[in-house]
């Protein structure tokens, strides 16, 4: 009896010291964590692109607006064309860009001439204003008697692909403003 306890000791004490299965017990914590950080990047890394995307888009569409001397509707609808190229891998539907003309003469305030959307099918509504109203413009920047600018907003409906709770899905927004180089662009024909 005495050699079968110390059989069952040594066995027990081999058994204490056994890393075997640590790698595994490791592996099987680590492996959650692992894919959660990777599914999490992948939604921010596609979050950053979709910024530099629509960045991109109203920068595009404002610049060839204030390029003509003259704008009429046929041609915006053009250029609002040239938007699903620019923010490819992206599809246009959740997304939207709306351009605005906003002017000041006679010494009164600035006003919103026009406006015009397209470029995706996103119910939004612009952050500048409407047609005929006084213009919300950013701090600082103001619009002289006779001048006008041209402002792209961009706008897009971000839903991440894996984890929802990582990166929220929320409505993405750019703008970009120019002068025209030509013309004044007070209105659209």
């Amino acid at each position: 009896m005495n050699m079968t306890f110390k059989r069952c000791m040594t066995l027990g004490r081999r058994f204490a010291r056994g890393e075997d299965g640590t790698s595994l017990a490791e592996f099987a914590i680590m492996v959650p964590i692992m894919t959660t950080l990777l599914l999490g990047g992948v939604d921010v890394a596609r979050l950053a692109f979709l910024q530099q995307k629509l960045d991109r888009a109203a920068s595009t569409v404002g610049d060839m607006v204030s390029q003509g001397q003259t704008i009429t509707t046929a041609q915006l609808n053009d250029i609002f064309n040239s938007v699903a190229p620019v923010i490819q891998p992206f599809p246009t539907g959740p997304g939207l860009v709306i351009v605005t003309s906003v002017g000041a003469s006679g010494g009164a305030a600035p006003v919103i001439n026009w406006q015009r959307s397209g470029g995706g099918s996103l119910a939004a509504t612009s952050a500048i204003g409407q047609p005929g109203q006084a213009p919300v413009l950013p701090t600082g920047f103001t619009v002289r008697d006779g001048e006008t600018v041209i402002i792209a907003e961009s706008f897009y409906d971000f839903t991440p692909i894996f984890l929802p709770a990582t990166v929220l899905p929320r409505q993405v927004y750019h703008r970009a403003m120019y002068r025209p180089r030509l013309g004044s662009l007070t209105t659209i024909g």
